[in-house]
């Protein structure tokens, strides 16, 4: 296929729409390098799509075929592909011979894409805290419906059911971190908005970092969040139970003491827990464990909110458990727009 060979379509060579051949959905090239490429070469989009999940689309007829080129939901495109003889194998030849072609092409347009993605005042951040959180949650499902099964005594069930235990816990707690990021991320004073900072917040204890938080956010109303709650030092403790699972430390409920007597070996094993009931040992971590992990972490989430400013936080409600948020920075701050799940 050559570029001269490929023009726009005219009234007459709609195809129809009911009988595509194939379909392909290229992920080498981003749609806006595709969007780019297309209206350097075509101009302006001819065919506007009545869906909405689609902002351009070019019709095109190619030798033996017609092209249907549009995005879908913003971040993918497709080629639609209807070949003259219907067959799938000859459709699919000519869409990747296409793509191949538009790839090429795209070459010319890096430099501006880059410097477009540098200067623009808007971005989609993915929100760490929904991403995590919403996993650990599936996870507890999992174990859920594992517990429930008529096999659980199973020798694999019950190691599938610990695996999943310390993977949900681990998610817990990288959930609140990842929502305490995002606060900063939103929140940080725009005179704060600096490398060093960044990078020193990024290193910062968990605790630290949210005893700190009305420092360095715009968003709440006191200096400090109260380090004295209850809610605060059952979280902490969980904080020093995740230090010690997540760096593997050989702590004291790891060492079980081997007794020999009258030639007889016994093993001593004693189950630690800390004051929340929590072991002090990763391999004994149960659901009914990661339960009170949960319900930790929503209560710190609650405080979180509750110590916000009103505007505030009414608008990280609507957002902290949405998977991408849109922002748009003005003046140094970032302002929500919105957001997408």
């Amino acid at each position: 296929m050559k570029l001269v060979e490929i023009r726009l379509t005219n009234e007459n060579e709609h195809p129809d729409y009911q009988n595509r051949t194939v379909l392909l959905k290229p992920d080498d090239l981003s749609p806006y390098a595709a969007y780019l490429t297309l209206k350097g070469l075509f101009g302006e989009p001819n065919r506007h799509s009545i869906d909405n999940k689609s902002q351009w689309s070019y019709e095109l007829k190619v030798p033996n075929a017609i092209l249907d080129v549009y995005d879908w939901k913003i971040e993918s495109w497709s080629v639609g592909v209807y070949a003259d003889s219907g067959d799938e194998l000859e459709a699919k030849k000519i869409g990747q011979e296409f793509v191949e072609l538009l790839q090429k092409q795209a070459q010319k347009y890096n430099s501006q894409i880059k410097s477009a993605a540098i200067n623009t005042e808007n971005f989609i951040l993915q929100n760490p805290f929904a991403l995590y959180y919403q996993s650990a949650s599936n996870l507890m499902e999992h174990l859920k419906k594992i517990n429930s099964n008529s096999l659980k005594s199973d020798i694999i069930s019950n190691i599938m059911s610990k695996d999943i235990c310390r993977a949900a816990f681990f998610l817990f707690m990288a959930s609140f971190e990842g929502l305490l990021n995002l606060i900063y991320e939103l929140y940080l004073k725009p005179e704060l908005r600096d490398e060093r900072i960044y990078d020193r917040l990024s290193r910062e204890q968990i605790d630290i970092k949210l005893k700190l938080a009305p420092l360095y956010c715009s968003c709440f109303k006191d200096e400090l969040i109260d380090g004295e709650s209850e809610e605060f030092k059952n979280f902490h403790s969980i904080i020093n139970l995740r230090n010690d699972f997540i760096h593997a430390n050989l702590t004291k409920a790891m060492k079980t003491p081997v007794i020999f007597e009258d030639g007889c070996m016994f093993i001593l094993s004693v189950s630690m827990r800390d004051k929340l009931g929590l072991p002090k040992n990763i391999s004994e971590l149960r659901i009914q464990d990661l339960l009170i992990v949960e319900q930790s972490i929503d209560n710190m989430i609650n405080i979180l909110i509750k110590a916000m400013k009103p505007r505030y936080k009414k608008e990280f409600k609507s957002v902290m458990e949405i998977n991408f948020i849109h922002i748009e920075k003005e003046d140094g701050e970032l302002i929500v727009i919105g957001g997408e799940e």
